[in-house]
């Protein structure tokens, strides 16, 4: 994290100012933004940074652009962030935050809001809380939040300062009022509506000169945050070739130090980090960190990345980043809901809720659970193989598959296991292949099974084909037109350097939707 000293006292007191009033941010991972050819395109606006600035659908807002720090021309020097707020940009260095808090009793509200015109309440918050007096009684205490704009004559709400704070200590309430301390932003200011979680607006165009003259900053992502103090959510772009890191580590004092000094060693800017207990087992923590390479790198992150985590003391239990711990941004799509309104979903009845619940406890932690659905072939060690070799890709791509296996006594698994099994898989592989026993079908009706049921939950799927099957493939129809990548009938299928191999068409595959 770069920070920018200045010898002067007054900017120290400035900074001593900030740091005691302002919340911590809601954070948020390294967005991919939706950029289209026509310069108007959508910006994402995250639900998790809606939901604390009630940005609710059809939601007018301003968006607007800070002034950069130099002209691109320095080491240091960045673009502008992008600022999206239901205020008025060209007003917020008049505006004034009014907080005050008395007992609580009926009447409060009324009486507080009616102080406050001439100047208008454009965004107002209050809250019954509990307060531990000093004697050992407790307190119920109101709390009210108030952001006052000038309107008519007023230049700045500033100049009712005295008089409000005068009439609301009248009144018994404890008071203070500010002016909001906004960042300068540049012109024009655009003005869109949140229409589903999209703003509709031409941000790219508020962004689109700095360009030129940012070349090694890419405009296509951002680590977006939400200002609960100020009302906006922020939009910071990065250094091209930024990835975010996902750690998994010992919770236990000098944790993040050692992560964040292992990055640092290593030339990487943290430009955000949200450190959580949350997805994290019993005794760990997760680190999640937006890393920008060093000025001037254009190789791959990735490795930068694994090689300074490996240098961390082994007593902090650092979790092995495998590649999905590591990414390039996170689609704009899968940040706007954390279900769609509109999306179907199937439900499970309560007794297989409850099986689905427990099979997944039983899932290994951090890895991510594919299902695997292959025919069971007898005395065959070519398809055995193959099953082997797809469980190791998964393995190495930070997976793990599941799949209804054969039981010690040759029994068939029960129909409850394959499909608790199915419910807690992110997707799925069907793997045709041939068998050496001509008397076994190659294709069975329990793989057309376990491909609708996929299809139908609309998760990622992978059919494999062995080349030679064409003839069973014909017994069913959605299979025979189904997008089925084949792999070689040779042992060329696990040379990993063959593009027909079964690593090449897994990790494809894997690549395409796990970003």
């Amino acid at each position: 994290m770069h920070l920018c000293v200045d010898s002067s006292q007054a900017v120290i007191e400035v900074a001593r100012k900030r740091a005691i009033i302002v919340p911590m941010q809601v954070l948020g991972d390294l967005v991919k933004l939706s950029v289209q050819e026509d310069p108007s395109g959508l910006l994402p606006v995250p639900w998790w940074h809606r939901a604390p600035l009630g940005l609710h659908s059809n939601t007018p807002v301003y968006i607007a652009i800070t002034a950069s720090s130099g002209d691109g021309s320095g080491p240091d020097d960045r673009p502008g962030d992008l600022l999206l707020s239901v205020l008025d940009p060209n007003t917020w260095h008049d505006l004034a935050l009014l907080t005050c808090s008395t007992s609580d009793k009926p009447g409060l509200l009324t009486k507080a809001f009616a102080i406050v015109p001439p100047l208008n309440i454009a965004l107002a918050e209050a809250a019954t809380m509990v307060e531990h007096r000093q004697d050992g009684k407790v307190q119920r205490i109101h709390q009210v939040t108030v952001v006052c704009e000038p309107r008519g004559a007023t230049k700045s709400a500033m100049e009712h300062r005295d008089r409000v704070e005068a009439a609301m200590r009248d009144q018994g309430w404890t008071t203070r009022m500010e002016q909001m301390d906004m960042p300068l932003v540049s012109h024009p200011v655009d003005i869109g509506q949140v229409v589903n979680g999209w703003a509709v607006c031409k941000w790219w165009r508020l962004v689109e000169k700095q360009g030129a003259r940012f070349p090694e900053f890419d405009f296509t992502r951002a680590v977006v945050s939400a200002d609960t103090d100020r009302r906006f959510v922020r939009y910071v772009f990065p250094r091209r070739g930024t990835h975010t890191v996902q750690v998994e580590h010992r919770d236990s004092p000098g944790a993040l130090e050692a992560l964040t000094a292992a990055l640092a060693a290593a030339g990487l800017n943290v430009l955000s980090a949200l450190l959580r207990r949350g997805g994290a087992k019993h005794g760990n923590a997760v680190l999640v960190a937006v890393c920008e390479p060093p000025n001037g790198y254009d190789g791959s992150i990735g490795e930068i990345i694994r090689s300074a985590l490996a240098t961390v003391d082994g007593a902090f239990r650092v979790f092995p980043p495998g590649r999905s711990d590591i990414h390039d941004g996170r689609p704009a799509e899968s940040t706007i809901y954390l279900s769609h309104p509109e999306e179907p979903i199937a439900k499970l009845d309560r007794d297989m809720l409850q099986l689905v619940r427990q099979a997944k406890k039983r899932l290994p932690q951090g890895l991510c659970p594919i299902f695997l659905s292959r025919r069971f072939f007898k005395n065959c060690p070519r398809t055995a193989r193959l099953a082997l070799e797809i469980k190791e890709v998964l393995r190495l791509n930070g997976c793990v598959a599941v799949e209804g296996e054969e039981q010690v006594s040759g029994l068939k698994p029960p129909f409850w296991y394959i499909t608790e099994q199915m419910w807690n898989s992110r997707g799925a592989i069907i793997l045709l292949a041939k068998s050496s026993d001509q008397s076994e079908a190659s294709v069975v009706p329990n793989l057309a099974h376990e491909l609708g049921f996929f299809q139908g939950q609309g998760k990622p799927l992978l059919i494999l084909e062995e080349v030679g099957l064409d003839a069973d493939l014909l017994k069913f129809s959605n299979i025979a037109g189904a997008n089925k990548p084949r792999f070689d009938a040779s042992d060329e299928a696990f040379d990993h350097s063959n593009r027909f191999s079964l690593r090449s068409r897994i990790e494809k595959w894997l690549n395409d939707w796990k970003r």
